[in-house]
């Protein structure tokens, strides 16, 4: 029995148009059958694109457009497809909806919205270190440990643009993701993709160098390489954050810049390498107790007055020995005493606005009443509002846990789902920022920029 599937969107029909098209247009004798066809889609293409059983129905579709020649094949339900040149004039309007290659591994999905701009972060500055600002996929499989194998030394001398993806462990950066990465920065006009003989390459546009700069603001600090560990026991990870934040203390200016940040971390005796100080790091900074910052050439830490309070609350016993400077002395005595250091001036730091965490059902009536708010207000001419201006509004209001793109696409996508909302696709997307597309939400080969109401005219 054929397999019943829900119709495709136009975006992923043009995928699946888009990829058959080119299999056989660098067919070795321009001919296949569709159960060739169908056999030579690799599953991670096959999984991301849904072709389960649609592949003869995509190429019948495609002859009825005169885009193939349908021939009779060995068997009357396994006809031979080849591409004609009404096809062959089709292929550069359809390469914007041809998939990336695959790469081998596992997709490390995340729902942290931090992990993802990290990742995006991360893949953006590799490319904007590159000769020529483009990593080829050859280049990416050297730098994941592929053919010719280089030790990590070698592969830092030689390629020093590719030895950020030796062993990202901290953000799960193996090839499939970096893949998934790759494609939505693609989709969002951040990268450009160059295909010739059977691979591919990837370059910085424009829009990306432009996306980079406010990522970096985000997130000032990338991840090292390497992997980090899981503290044993509750005692460590005190001592690791008293470790950290001594530290920080007892900077110049009470900062340390992320060239820097490598020096002096030792596994012993609380595991605390590179990448577990990057991670401790990572989580004082949100719990308000580290300042993050990027000046545009490097990203530094800084204490917080939050950061030197929680500090004196931390047992100092556990580190056994250990030597504090009288300035930083007198921060945690002035910390501990909640007053403040007459004789030291140092910028302060905010602390930390805490939102209360509401429920999915929360979430999506917010989003209703801010629409509602926005259509009754400032967009009520053009009755649809940007999802990124809504997204905004609830990380104001409920915090950025609410606004990540885990939740906040979560509860908009069950809305369109429920028909409360309809959300509208931008068809050029050079009219929006890339911040506004990062904002927006990307579905497979489309994003949703707009949000209107289910009842509003159409």
């Amino acid at each position: 029995m054929p397999e019943v599937l829900p119709p495709p969107s136009d975006s992923l029909l043009q995928q699946r148009q888009a990829y058959l098209l080119h299999q056989l247009a660098n067919d070795s004798d321009g001919k296949r059958s569709a159960s060739d066809a169908n056999k030579a889609i690799p599953k991670q293409i096959k999984d991301e694109l849904q072709f389960g059983k649609t592949v003869p129905g995509v190429l019948k579709q495609m002859a009825g457009a005169g885009w193939l020649n349908e021939e009779k094949g060995k068997t009357k339900t396994n006809p031979v497809f080849s591409i004609t040149e009404a096809g062959r004039a089709l292929l550069p309007n359809l390469e914007h909806f041809l998939p990336l290659l695959p790469a081998g591994g596992a997709l490390n999905t995340t729902t942290d919205s931090r992990i993802g701009a990290t990742r995006e972060a991360y893949v953006l500055t590799a490319l904007s270190l590159a000769p020529n600002q483009t990593i080829s996929k050859a280049d990416l499989e050297v730098g994941f440990g592929g053919k010719p194998k280089l030790k990590a030394s070698d592969l830092a001398a030689k390629y020093p643009h590719l030895a950020p993806f030796r062993d990202q462990l901290c953000i799960g950066l193996n090839p499939a993701t970096t893949r998934a990465v790759l494609t939505e920065l693609f989709h969002g006009g951040r990268i450009r993709v160059h295909r010739e003989n059977r691979t591919e390459s990837y370059a910085l546009t424009p829009a990306g160098s432009e996306s980079l700069a406010h990522l970096r603001n985000e997130v000032p600090i990338l991840p090292p390489t390497g992997k980090p560990s899981l503290a044993r026991d509750e005692s460590v990870h005190r001592a690791r954050e008293m470790v950290i934040l001594l530290k920080l203390l007892q900077c110049a200016d009470q900062t340390l810049w992320e060239s820097d940040a490598h020096i002096g971390n030792k596994k012993e005796p609380y595991n605390l390498n590179h990448p577990t100080a990057w991670e401790v790091r990572g989580a004082l900074a949100r719990a308000g107790h580290i300042a993050l910052d990027w000046d545009g050439k490097e990203g530094r830490y800084t204490i917080t007055p939050s950061g030197k309070k929680h500090l004196t609350t931390l047992p100092f016993g556990e580190l056994g020995e250990v030597t504090i400077k009288g300035i930083a002395l007198a921060e945690l005595l002035a910390a501990a005493r909640e007053l403040p250091v007459q004789s030291i001036s140092h910028a302060a730091t905010a602390p930390p606005i805490t939102h209360t965490a509401i429920t999915a059902t929360q979430l999506e009536q917010a989003i209703l009443d801010i629409l509602s708010e926005l259509l009754a207000g400032k967009y009520a001419n053009l009755r649809m509002a940007p999802i990124h201006e809504i997204r905004s509004i609830v990380a104001e209001r409920f915090g950025p846990d609410a606004a990540s793109h885990a939740n906040f696409n979560h509860s908009c996508l069950e809305l369109r789902r429920t028909d409360k909302v309809r959300l509208i696709s931008i068809d050029d997307r050079s009219r929006a920022t890339p911040v506004q597309l990062r904002d927006s939400i990307f579905a497979v080969g489309e994003t949703f920029f707009y949000a209107e109401k289910a009842n509003a005219p159409a």
